[in-house]
């Protein structure tokens, strides 16, 4: 299997300039990254992706999450 780095996604604002909230995926295996990305999107979620904890953090302290599922 070859391994890509996760396309890390970022927060899009909306069309009133706010940027809504979304749910926070963080993970350094592109495939675990894309099946949670997959099923939560085909919801309706919106998706934020980070691959490392720094960039993580940064998306939570700028208030674009509204959840986080993290691998450990």
């Amino acid at each position: 299997m070859n391994r890509t780095e996760p396309r890390e996604r970022t927060p899009e604002p909306r069309t009133n300039g706010t940027t809504q909230r979304s749910v926070l995926i963080v993970d350094d295996t592109p495939e675990i990254v894309r099946l949670i990305e997959h099923h939560l999107s085909s919801y309706g979620f919106p998706i934020v992706t980070a691959s490392t904890g720094a960039h993580a953090l940064s998306l939570v302290e700028d208030g674009f999450v509204g959840a986080v599922l993290l691998d450990l």
